[in-house]
């Protein structure tokens, strides 16, 4: 039974519901702007990495757990973009930061200009510069997955991707290393290099903001919390841990550390238990 429908119900692709609705015969019509995340024919995929036994994992992964009919494998930038020039679909892509031929993250945007045709692109790396992940997110890729996160955590990353979400490595939490390294800003696609005068600016470039004391921190100056963001401060009140709060709201642990972050930012605190001791007289 190799029908679409029988790869849908197994879970090996995703589709939208202007195609869901096709294959049930409740629409005639197509929109051609109106494409499925995954087309349920002739699948494609790309391995971009210069570690042989990691691009083979990665493939077995793709075509075993998710599906795909044809996984490309390339060592180094050329090979890549010689294979995006042949395809006229890939519907994911994925990178390694260091591999010949590649500039770090820099390299992305580019890529995303000249092949339109890759749907989703996101990084599979070691790197673990925040730099490298602000600038690869700036890009427009759907997601920055770190190789020491194993074999889990990428499984999880990529059915986020699959789903249209980004997902964000947990390093993001994290406060820079040293103050004195230069901060990356991007901003419309452009980045520049700035060293920040005091530490203020390094938090602020950073998200990462100086302790103050729950009690002398002003209510009334904080501000308005988005939906997300009040719903993990409920969760991290009620005592959750990251994982906790990732499985309740479907997200990636690195993304709920990205709104934990931003959290912090807002309420002007440095971690969780401060954090726990504002919302509670904010909420």
């Amino acid at each position: 039974m190799d029908t679409p429908l029988h790869l849908v119900a197994e879970g090996k692709v995703f589709l939208d519901s202007a195609l869901a609705n096709q294959l049930l015969g409740e629409s005639d019509q197509t929109d051609d702007s109106d494409q499925p995340l995954i087309s349920l024919t002739d699948t494609v995929a790309l391995v971009a990495d210069d570690d042989e036994y990691f691009r083979m994992a990665v493939v077995t992964i793709l075509q075993d757990e998710f599906g795909f009919n044809d996984v490309l494998e390339a060592s180094n930038l050329d090979q890549a973009k010689q294979l995006m020039d042949v395809y006229k679909q890939i519907d994911l892509a994925l990178f390694d930061l260091s591999m010949p031929g590649m500039f770090g993250a820099s390299s992305l945007q580019g890529l995303r200009l000249e092949h339109p045709q890759v749907r989703k692109m996101a990084v599979v790396s070691a790197s673990r510069n925040r730099n490298d992940v602000l600038e690869a997110l700036a890009s427009g890729t759907y997601g920055y997955v770190e190789k020491s996160e194993g074999v889990s955590e990428l499984k999880y990353a990529l059915t986020q991707i699959m789903k249209g979400r980004v997902y964000a490595p947990a390093l993001l939490h994290e406060p820079p290393e040293s103050p004195e390294q230069p901060i990356l800003f991007a901003v419309d696609g452009s980045s520049r290099i700035e060293k920040p005068r005091n530490p203020e600016q390094v938090a602020e470039a950073s998200r990462y903001v100086p302790e103050h004391a729950p009690e002398d921190i002003d209510l009334d100056a904080i501000p308005e919390l988005s939906p997300r963001q009040r719903k993990v401060l409920e969760l991290l009140v009620q005592g959750m841990s990251n994982k906790e709060i990732a499985r309740e709201l479907d997200l990636g642990v690195g993304t709920v550390k990205v709104h934990i972050t931003a959290l912090f930012a807002k309420l002007g605190v440095s971690n969780r238990t401060s954090a726990v001791a504002v919302g509670a007289r904010l909420l």
